[in-house]
């Protein structure tokens, strides 16, 4: 609550809003002119405000793309109400992909501008770029979904395989996330938006069981698994993928139900069935066992169940068996490696049901288990495009700076110090505007090569963005050793590149932050390593200094 008397600087809120805004006059001949612009523009797409303000969009824009702008900025006009529309703009930051919300603004009656919000929604875009790659190669239903208070839900990607499971198109999900939700069971709508949430908080990774109502009626179940990752706006991005598991549902479902058909399905089921002991014996495996595992049923029976899982995992999966025979019911399932005949480790997950005897008893357990090594791997995948930049293959802003907040979180703990490094590359804006974006990107996949080579093992180095980079080295690391590896990597960057027989010749300035002499906090270091990069850019490139 503002106090009596309070002054508002309404200046300040415009000025430092995390968000790009801009302001754009609409003059009589068309033309629309930028007036205004906060830091967040300047920050975020490298425009400097001197350069953008009394330009008109064709100064700033390749025509294209200025054409593209202003048909939307013509129909916010006409509309005369806000009007919504991702664009991907070519700046000194590189290409980036925003998401922009256009209002008109009337003045006498008159309109006479239009207001901007930008969101960059980059990474979203990378991602979900990289996903539909894997699109019709991997088993299921890709998806990535986001959720922030401000917007709420909203879908980002949807493999085009969702028509034949969801009755859904692509398209029909992006425009309308309520369509894609609206397709969960009424029953369990609420535990799954609730454990969606859970994960959001903690994020953790995500499993779930859930129905789902098909265009025509039918009832499905699906297990759905993703990955949560936070943005720097408090954005969660959930990544995962959809399997249908109404089968399994249903035969266990139909094992619950009588021994005969117990039988019957276990002999044609496609999940592996067996029944063990509480020491582990295995008293029953189905048939399949032998097309799965190589091992015929009958070299397998009466041996224990732990010569065949993989030794990291039986620790997990005895204290498993253990719980569910003190508390029968407890039913998490199970998920472990277990080996072939020939040598080879499968990753199965394995739901458990209890067997009794005829006192009631329990007696043994029965376990329906699934390979479910093809989906281990897309988890891996799953997990690496989340961390990674599509461009060079090096870790992204937001794993980069998670892993800086945990060596800061070491560092606090024990004491010893490591070192930041900011790095900007010099003249990459000429190879854009000369050889094209396809050019950049390979000599990006270059610059971050040679980086590597330049630092040592331990450390860490991630594109932060556009042509920026930023190095951790790890451990205890001094003032003198700090600055000669940043010199070491600003001259492997000042040799030519060759890209198709054509010379490339670029170089890069580096500023060096140390813990705790330059910060003891993520932004003081940051902001302390960036000050010094800017000012061996000002001294002419090529080097690097101590903040």
């Amino acid at each position: 609550m503002v106090s009596e008397g309070a002054v508002i600087d309404f200046q300040d809120i415009f000025e430092y809003a995390p968000d790009p805004l801009i302001v754009i006059a609409v003059e009589s001949g068309g033309a629309f002119r930028f007036v205004k612009a906060n830091l967040a523009v300047e920050r975020l797409s490298g425009i400097s405000r001197d350069k953008l303000l009394g330009a008109v969009l064709e100064d700033i824009c390749p025509p294209d793309q200025a054409v593209i702008l202003a048909d939307h900025y013509r129909r916010c006009l006409a509309l005369g109400e806000l009007v919504e529309f991702q664009q991907v703009v070519d700046t000194p930051a590189g290409r980036l992909a925003w998401q922009v919300r256009a209002r008109p603004y009337c003045s006498a009656g008159e309109t006479s501008h239009v207001i901007l919000v930008a969101r960059d929604v980059t990474i979203i875009r990378d991602i979900a770029q990289q996903l539909n790659g894997l699109d019709g190669q991997l088993p299921g239903v890709l998806y990535q979904l986001s959720y922030s208070p401000q917007e709420g839900w909203r879908c980002r990607f949807l493999s085009a395989n969702s028509v034949s499971l969801l009755g859904l198109t692509p398209d029909q999900a992006v425009a309308d996330v309520g369509a894609l939700l609206g397709r969960i069971h009424p029953d369990d709508y609420d535990r799954v938006i609730e454990e969606s949430m859970e994960c959001a908080a903690t994020l953790k990774s995500w499993y779930s069981e859930f129905r789902i109502r098909c265009q025509d009626d039918r009832i499905l179940w699906v297990a759905a698994h993703d990955i949560p990752q936070k943005l720097g706006d408090g954005t969660v991005l959930f990544t995962g993928y959809l399997n249908d598991v109404t089968e399994r549902k249903l035969l266990e479902e139909s094992l619950r139900l009588s021994e005969l058909r117990y039988r019957q399905l276990v002999e044609n089921a496609s999940d592996i069935i067996a029944t063990v002991d509480a020491e582990g014996r295995l008293s029953y495996v189905s048939p399949n066992w032998q097309a799965y595992l190589g091992h015929e049923p009958g070299e397998v029976m009466n041996s224990n169940i732990s010569e065949y899982i993989h030794p990291e995992d039986l620790p997990r999966y005895r204290q498993f068996l253990l719980r569910f025979f003190q508390v029968p019911g407890t039913n998490d399932g199970v998920e472990y490696r277990v080996r072939h005949k020939d040598g080879r480790w499968f990753w199965y997950s394995a739901k458990v049901s209890p067997l009794f005897d005829g006192s009631g008893t329990l007696e043994n357990l029965m376990f329906i288990a699934r390979d479910t090594s093809k989906q281990k791997a897309l988890e891996q995948e799953i997990r690496r495009l989340a961390e990674h930049d599509a461009v060079t293959g090096l870790v992204n802003r937001v794993a980069f700076m998670a892993r800086l907040g945990q060596a800061l979180e070491e560092a606090a703990r024990t004491g010893v110090g490591f070192a930041l490094l900011y790095l900007d590359l010099d003249r990459f804006k000429q190879v854009n505007d000369s050889h094209g974006h396809g050019v950049g990107d390979r000599l990006l996949r270059l610059v971050g090569e040679r980086i590597c080579h330049a630092i040592r093992s331990t450390d860490l180095v991630g594109r932060i963005g556009g042509d920026e980079f930023m190095i951790l080295l790890n451990g205890s690391v001094t003032a003198q050793l700090a600055h000669s590896i940043g010199q070491k990597v600003c001259d492997a960057l000042a040799s030519p590149f060759y890209i198709d027989d054509v010379c490339l010749v670029i170089g890069a300035s580096v500023g060096v932050a140390l813990y705790p002499l330059n910060g003891v906090e993520q932004d003081a270091l940051s902001r302390a390593a960036d000050v010094a990069m800017y000012r061996a850019k000002a001294l002419g490139g090529g080097k690097a200094l101590l903040a």
